[in-house]
């Protein structure tokens, strides 16, 4: 009785249509200065069209958990930056860590 029921289970799921675009992943990277290098701390980063957010540690780091699988813009604002905004692929394999670069608006 049970397998039948965990047979039936399975087959309502796969009917419904479930597959790899409900999947999530976890992303992690580090948010820099281009040039220097150096690590931006409180900064905040959203993923959109997913309206989540995340604010950098002291490393500059940060992380998002079990993003949905599919496109999406990373985008960045940070006083005395220029605004990042860059179109990424989120897929249910293995994220290698991001890595982003925020530009200065002025270097006197």
């Amino acid at each position: 009785m049970l397998s039948r029921l965990a047979s039936r289970t399975w087959f309502i799921l796969v009917s419904l249509g479930l597959n790899s675009s409900t999947w999530a992943a976890d992303i992690q990277g580090i948010l820099l200065e281009r040039g220097t290098k150096q690590p931006l701390k409180d900064v905040s980063v959203f993923l959109l069209p997913h309206q989540l957010k995340t604010t950098t540690n002291e490393k500059g780091e940060f992380y998002f958990s079990e993003v949905p699988e599919g496109p999406m813009t990373w985008v960045v604002n940070s006083a005395g930056y220029l605004r990042f905004e860059e179109k990424d692929l989120v897929t249910n394999q293995n994220q290698s860590p991001r890595e982003l670069y925020l530009e200065k608006t002025s270097y006197s």
